[in-house]
């Protein structure tokens, strides 16, 4: 919740779906989701990302910037520092290549946030935006049943190569989710369980480890000359 002296902004259901969203990916660092979420977020129009000489240019740009305004934390599960003024700065250089175009929510947050984020940081230098908004952000990606959030939720803790749970992502998140709560790691993987979507995770990792498990055990027996032999012709 933020105020700003009474000023009220109307902000699209699915815009508000894409900020989550867009957290998320920006953590992650994966900058092709990232551009994608741009017309969703009402910034770039459609046909613009349709492009795919324009969409590659735009993602390099990103992952340029993002590259730039988030150094990478010593541990990579720690949330990395961000400035918000600084990344209003970047977007504005990125504004006249890709044909940016600014709503009124983003004026009138951008101004509330830039200015409680200066407030922050003169009590707190090391306040953190992005910590705060994530924390965010992973608590509605585990709550809400909207397919965006998702599928958003799904691009975070899966290997795209291997098309599964990544143990590792999972338990980055809990990690990440637990440092920003200020709680013990336990309780983040119980609040979890809780959730529908939660149990959706938990299965799916118990559901890789026992097909792991069995894929090992498979490559031993035949290594040792155990397996099943082929199938015969009757």
């Amino acid at each position: 919740v933020y105020l700003d002296f009474g000023l009220v902004s109307d902000v699209p259901i699915g815009v508000r779906e894409g900020l989550v969203r867009a957290v998320a990916y920006l953590v992650a660092r994966d900058y092709d989701a990232l551009a994608n979420l741009f017309s969703d977020l009402l910034l770039i129009p459609k046909e613009v990302l349709e492009d795919e000489e324009t969409k590659e240019a735009f993602t390099a740009a990103l992952a340029v910037a993002a590259d730039e305004l988030l150094p990478s934390p010593d541990d990579p599960t720690d949330i990395p520092e961000l400035k918000f003024d600084r990344l209003i700065d970047s977007l504005a250089g990125l504004a006249p290549r890709f044909e940016f175009t600014l709503p009124p929510y983003f004026l009138n947050n951008a101004r509330a946030i830039g200015t409680l984020e200066g407030m922050a940081r003169s009590a707190d230098p090391s306040f953190n935006v992005l910590a705060v908004v994530y924390g965010f952000a992973v608590q509605t990606l585990l709550t809400s049943e909207s397919m965006a959030l998702v599928g958003t939720l799904k691009d975070i803790t899966y290997n795209k190569d291997k098309q599964r749970l990544d143990i590792e992502k999972v338990r980055a998140l809990v990690k990440q989710a637990a440092s920003i709560a200020g709680v013990k790691r336990r309780q983040i993987v119980w609040d979890v369980v809780r959730k529908r979507q939660g149990r959706r995770i938990i299965r799916g990792m118990v559901k890789d480890a026992v097909a792991s498990k069995t894929a090992r055990m498979t490559r031993t027996l035949y290594r040792q000359g155990e397996g099943p032999g082929p199938v015969q012709p009757e």
